[in-house]
């Protein structure tokens, strides 16, 4: 990135509107990524509560 503002100014501007849209995308991913991540863990909790609850009814 260049900051030259002569006969690279076009050129600066391109690469700002570019880093931008890579953070925005970048960010977009970690909101999903996110999503995801809490989706599997609530997952996980009733996966291994239905298993204590099964455990518990073959002790008694």
């Amino acid at each position: 990135m260049s900051t030259v503002k002569n006969e690279h100014t076009k050129g600066f501007k391109v690469d700002c509107l570019a880093m931008a849209l890579a953070y925005k995308e970048m960010g977009d991913l970690n909101l999903t990524i996110a999503k995801e991540m809490d989706y599997l863990e609530w997952e996980a909790i009733r996966i291994i509560e239905s298993f204590l609850e099964k455990m518990n009814a073959l002790e008694i």
